[in-house]
């Protein structure tokens, strides 16, 4: 017990005489006669923050040469080394901003600034200065430390049916505690299992779209009770999942072509396209060369290629992509061109002479490469290739070309056609057939055989021709041969036709109707005008001519029989097939003769008996000879008929006189309604019906009767004879009708219908 007195003594007496050697040494030590303002000596400020202390005297002195020095230098005072500066005499920092510490003087005081506090600013900060002469310092400790600070994007997303995470960071030393909101309500993490605070944000299990809304992040740190908040909309969204790929595709050369692609997520997805390979989506279509031609949709995403060229043969990506995720899907676009002729280096037309072997190419480039074949003009089915089974001479086969295209993808294929032995019918057009998936397309193209001129091809009907007076004859011979033939013709007294004589004009032009480019028309005009007696000039035009056609491989002669027409003979027979009160047909037999233009009809002349009122009808066409009707004859008359024959020359004779006599006239034939069964209004229903035979009568008027069906009264109402229609009123809806029409002549009224028609009004409320 004594020894511990001891001890706090001599401890007591070493405090008592160092704190005497402070304040006797004015050169070393300095008194405590300034202060700070605040006066805490510890200062804790958040990392970021200003400061600013001021160092004084007390209020009853003053205080001359302040100086702050720092940080952790008290001793030597004197140290200029970290003395802080006036702002106005601190060096720009190199960035050219001025420092972060300095000092700024206030009359007895001096002001220590430390703005945006970093970690090499801690420690101790000393005032030093003398004070009524008095040499007195003051110190206080600087500590930083992290500041509340709450982070977070203000739009943010969660994934739907995923555990997802709202993204914010709550920082501060020491930590902050962390809550959260949702829509205003505080998130009990404890009590429920669907959310977890983790350190950088809040962790929503199993999202629905009931998670969309607001969120509020709010940090608070305990010590300082500093808080701070950010509020985050979320949005729910779905990952991108691909509904309909891109499947691969084929496309036509020049046309247009679509690749679909469907991506289904929420929100919408926005779709880009690639070209690349089948590994790599590469570039987007919109950054390529000629990329107008490629159309993504707005609406889908669906791609359009248009115009679409060989060098579009790629791998296509489709990405749909949203805030979530992206999907992607490929497709190999496959280019097919259509078969085509226009750079085709045998598309020759084959020339050869009779007999000899003929052979023609046709070539084409497609892709896929195509089937070929050959139809003749006229024919009826194409060529097998291969040997013809109808005719051995004739032989197609198919092979690839020696020629080459640009893209070596594309191989020129052709079809030859070779004919042996041939003959002049072997001249025709040939349609050269290209056909593949991509489609069809097809070229005309000529073979020729050269042979001597023949008359063949003239018909019959040729070999006699007619000429009459005042009408030139046109002399017709059609021919073949190749090289192109002239003709010559002969007069019927045997004499040569020159091409200058004004009595006959020369023609000569191809006559290419079957195809055939060796075959030709020749044309004699005849000029001369003919009479009965003779002619009128030194020659007689009725005859044989005689046409000579020749080329380099040979001539040959023809013989055209030229005759006069004359007109028809009188009507073989005439006979009634018909007659009613006032019509009559007819039955006319053409006359029996040869002559050299056929009869082309009839025409008739006809009166009232007893009478010199002669009418005649226009020419019948011959085919109608069994139906020749004279209409709107009197009943109950006697009419002469005459008939003749009309043919191109003029009419022949009359035939004789026939006496024919109408019926009686009667009342009106049935009437026959052609309206509708089912009526477009529920209260009226329009009756229409067709004009009948008069009965040789005027129809004066007609007669419309109507009652529903089973009644025993019928309504009626007489109507003009101009009328064929009229709108029955104040019907009953859906009911059904019985109607009938009769017409009235002179005679009386036409006989009922039986059965009589029946119609049915619409259903509903009675309107007008």
């Amino acid at each position: 017990m004594v020894m511990l007195f001891v001890d706090k003594l001599v401890l007591y007496f070493n405090l008592l005489c160092f704190n005497l050697l402070i304040y006797s040494t004015s050169d070393v030590v300095h008194a405590q006669l300034l202060q700070g303002i605040p006066s805490t000596r510890v200062k804790q400020v958040a990392y970021g923050k200003t400061i600013a202390v001021t160092c004084s005297p007390d209020s009853t002195t003053t205080a001359i040469d302040l100086k702050w020095y720092g940080p952790n230098q008290y001793f030597p005072a004197s140290n200029e080394k970290y003395l802080i500066k006036s702002k106005a005499l601190m060096p720009l920092e190199e960035d050219g901003s001025s420092s972060r510490i300095y000092t700024e003087p206030n009359g007895n005081r001096l002001k220590l600034i430390i703005s945006e506090i970093q970690s090499i600013d801690t420690g101790t900060y000393n005032c030093t200065g003398r004070v009524t002469n008095i040499p007195s310092s003051w110190s206080f400790e600087l500590q930083a430390f992290v500041g509340l600070k709450v982070e977070a994007d203000g739009q943010q997303i969660l994934v739907h049916g995923e555990n997802s995470k709202i993204h914010c960071s709550v920082t501060a030393q020491p930590p902050p505690e962390t809550s959260w909101y949702f829509n205003n309500n505080y998130i009990d993490t404890q009590a429920s299992s669907r959310y977890e605070v983790v350190t950088d944000g809040l962790i929503v299990y199993g999202v629905g779209f009931g998670d969309n809304g607001t969120y509020e992040c709010q940090g608070t740190e305990l010590t300082t009770g500093d808080t701070d908040k950010k509020r985050i909309t979320v949005k729910v969204v779905t990952r991108p999942v691909m509904a309909v790929a891109p499947v691969n595709t084929t496309g036509v050369q020049s046309r247009d072509a679509q690749i679909l692609c469907s991506v289904n997520s929420v929100p919408p997805p926005t779709y880009r396209w690639y070209l690349g390979n089948s590994m790599d989506y590469g570039a987007e279509v919109g950054t390529i060369a000629d990329h107008n031609r490629y159309r993504p949709s707005s609406t889908d995403g669906t791609l359009t290629i248009t115009n679409v060229q060989l060098g579009d043969e790629k791998w296509y990506w489709c990405e749909g992509r949203n805030e979530a995720d992206n999907v992607f899907g490929k497709a190999f676009f496959e280019v097919q061109m259509i078969p085509t002729f226009e750079r085709s280096l045998n598309l020759n037309n084959t020339e050869t002479r009779e007999g000899n072997k003929a052979i023609m190419i046709c070539q084409c480039e497609a892709k896929p490469n195509p089937k070929m074949r050959f139809h003749r003009v006229g024919y009826a089915a194409p060529y097998v290739n291969g040997v013809q089974p109808n005719d051995s001479r004739i032989n197609i086969y198919e092979k690839p070309s020696s020629a080459s295209h640009e893209n070596q993808e594309i191989i020129p294929q052709e079809v030859v056609i070779e004919i042996e032995n041939t003959t002049p019918n072997d001249t025709a057009n040939y349609t050269c057939i290209a056909e593949n998936s991509a489609g069809r397309n097809e070229t005309t193209m000529i073979i020729i055989i050269q042979h001597q001129p023949n008359f063949d091809l003239t018909p019959p009907s040729l070999l006699t021709q007619c000429i009459w007076e005042e009408h030139p004859r046109n002399v017709t011979v059609l021919l073949s041969g190749f090289p192109q033939p002239s003709v010559s013709w002969a007069r019927s007294d045997g004499k040569q036709i020159s091409p200058d004589q004004t009595a006959f004009k020369q023609y000569f032009e191809p006559y290419w109707e079957n195809g055939r480019r060796d075959e030709w028309m020749a044309n004699l005009e005849i000029n001369w005008e003919v009479t009965k007696g003779g002619i009128q000039g030194q020659y007689n035009p009725v005859g044989n001519y005689f046409p000579k056609a020749s080329n380099n491989l040979g001539a040959v002669d023809f013989t055209i029989n030229v005759v006069e027409a004359q007109l028809p003979g009188r009507v073989g027979g005439l006979n009634v097939t018909a007659k009613t009160a006032q019509s009559i047909t007819l039955f006319a037999r053409p006359p029996v003769e040869e002559n050299c233009i056929p009869v082309i009809g009839f025409e008739i002349m006809y009166k009232l008996h007893g009478t010199n009122d002669v009418h005649q009808i226009a020419l019948f066409p011959l085919d109608a000879g069994s139906s020749m009707k004279i209409d709107n004859l009197k009943s109950g008359s006697s009419y002469s008929v005459l008939v003749y024959a009309r043919n191109e020359r003029g009419r022949g004779e009359y035939s004789n006189s026939k006496i024919i006599e109408t019926l009686q006239s009667t009342v009106p034939e049935v009437v026959s309604i052609t309206s509708s069964t089912e009526s477009l209004s529920n209260v009226s229903h329009q009756v229409v019906w067709e004009m009948p035979l008069d009965g040789g009568e005027p129809i004066t008027q007609y007669l419309v009767s109507w009652r529903e069906v089973g009644a025993t009264v019928w309504n009626s109402r007489e109507i003009s004879s101009g009328s064929l229609w009229w709108t029955i009123p104040n019907l009953q809806p859906d009911t059904t009708y019985e109607v009938m029409v009769q017409a009235r002549n002179r005679k009386g009224l036409s006989a009922k219908p039986n059965p009589p028609s029946t119609f049915r009004t619409r259903p509903g409320i009675t309107t007008s």
